[in-house]
Formats: structure tokens, sequence, C-alpha cells
């Protein structure tokens, strides 16, 4: 996977070992801009860090804090405008939670789909101090095949979603529409629930589902 307007920093020793790791599978190509500093913790100690990481090193956009443990309590600061904690960590470990919310940027900021979503949409649903999920399935055939891998009710207690849809072409999204603005509808539980949608067109077909709720 390439980068492109992101720059991932580590608090801690933990949260560097992680970086390395993912510095095997992320190739960093810089861009016209940077629009997210992330920022990983893991200890106490790297708590004490964050905000000088984020003032000696090269401005953003936006600054994200990701904490991966969830025994540490960040504070809010002026410094940075994003706190996520990983819902899902004691099930998928921190190296792919971190990998699939890089990967959810790249494909849907800076790689633009057919749906006007951009970066401040990006910012809508994690912006603030937020518990995390990120669902990514792939499907061959047909659409209903994507959707029955979905464990639909361990959202809905979620309150922002982006929803990502690729199909192999327009004409594929067009014989599925129906069952896409269905499948959506699950998610809408309340009046203040958050949905924004992204559609691409790429031969690998595959739902990319990120979940947020305030903490």
């Amino acid at each position: 996977m390439e980068l492109e307007t992101v720059r991932l920093f580590a608090a801690d020793a933990e949260s560097n070992k992680l970086i390395t790791r993912l510095h095997d599978d992320i190739f960093y190509r810089r861009g016209e801009c940077l629009l997210m500093n992330v920022i990983l913790v893991s200890s106490r100690e790297g708590l004490e860090l964050i905000d000088d990481i984020i003032l000696r090193n090269e401005p953003a956009h936006r600054n994200i804090v990701f904490c991966l443990n969830r025994e540490l309590e960040i504070k809010s600061s002026e410094h940075y405008q994003s706190i996520l904690y990983p819902s899902d960590i004691d099930g998928k470990d921190a190296f792919q939670a971190v990998k699939d919310f890089l990967y959810v940027f790249r494909y849907n900021i800076e790689i633009h789909g057919m749906i006007g979503f951009d970066f401040n949409d990006f910012m809508s649903i994690i912006s603030g101090r937020k518990l995390l999920s990120i669902q990514i399935v792939k499907f061959a055939n047909n659409f209903t095949e994507g959707i029955c891998q979905f464990n639909k009710t361990s959202h809905i207690s979620f309150e922002s979603f982006l929803l990502s849809f690729y199909f192999k072409s327009y004409d594929d999204f067009t014989m599925n529409q129906r069952e896409l603005y269905d499948f959506m509808d699950l998610y809408q539980t309340s009046d203040d629930t958050i949905i924004k949608w992204n559609l691409h067109e790429d031969k690998n077909q595959r739902i990319m589902l990120m979940a947020t709720k305030p903490i």
C-alpha cells in the first residue's frame, strides 16, 4: 500500500516496533500536501511525548492520536483533533488495526471515489475522542455475498459510519443500487446517526465499513 499525505510517528518503543512492521507493507511517497499526522501511543510514558512530537515535526492539516492501549486515558488537546481507540483491539492485533485505518484513508481520500466524499467528511467521522471499528470484506460474485459476511448487529451501537463500496463497473452498482441503499438503512438507527458513503470502480470488489462513537 502506498501513502502520500499521511505520516506516522511513534510515542514509545512499542509503537515504534509497530511502525517498523508497517514500513514493510507501506510505501511512503510524498504528495503535494500533508493532510494528517498519526501519532501512535501504547504506554503512559508515551502520553507525555505526544504534544512534543506534534510541535517538532512538519505541521499537517490534522493531527490524530491513535491509542493502542485501552487503559490509557488521553485528554483532549489543542494540538490534535482526534483520539481514536480501536474497539476490536482484543480480536485484532494493533498492527492490523492501524493498517486497516490507513487502508480506509488511502482508498477514500488519496484515491477519490465517484461520490463527493472528501477529507472534511472523513474528519467529521473521526474527530473528537472516539471508539473506532473497521470491517473490510471482499466478495467475488455479487453484492449479496459481501453483505452476508457482515455481522450487522455488531455496529448498531455506533453513531457515525463510512460505507465504501467497490464494484467492477458502474453497471454493477446500478444493478445492486436498491440493495445497497437497504444495507445502509440498517445503520440509520436514529436521527442523530451520521452515514457517509463512497463508491469506486475496482476489479477487487469489496465493502469497507468504518464506524465511530464518542467515549
